[in-house]
């Protein structure tokens, strides 16, 4: 009985370790929020389906073209290059 309390006082000691950001930690400064929001753009595409300007906010009125969008991620992280 005791090694499992210690088993599982360790496993607990050790996830805990891993954790990134607490849960209910601030989403962080405007400047990181905003680089957020252009990544994963929640709106729809105008370019895709039919254009809807009452559906974006002001401020997203002109969406990231095409060929920006695609190239968003390959150039955030360089293990994207390896993979075609």
């Amino acid at each position: 009985m005791r090694t499992i309390a210690l088993l599982i006082c360790c496993a607990t000691l050790t996830s805990l370790g891993c954790r990134q950001r607490p849960l209910l930690a601030p989403p962080g400064p405007t400047s990181y929020q905003q680089g957020q929001a252009v990544i994963h753009d929640p709106y729809p595409q105008n370019d895709i389906g039919v254009e809807e300007q009452a559906s974006r906010p002001r401020d997203y009125q002109k969406p990231l073209a095409e060929p920006v969008r695609d190239r968003l991620y390959r150039d955030a992280s360089p293990w994207w290059q390896f993979g075609g």
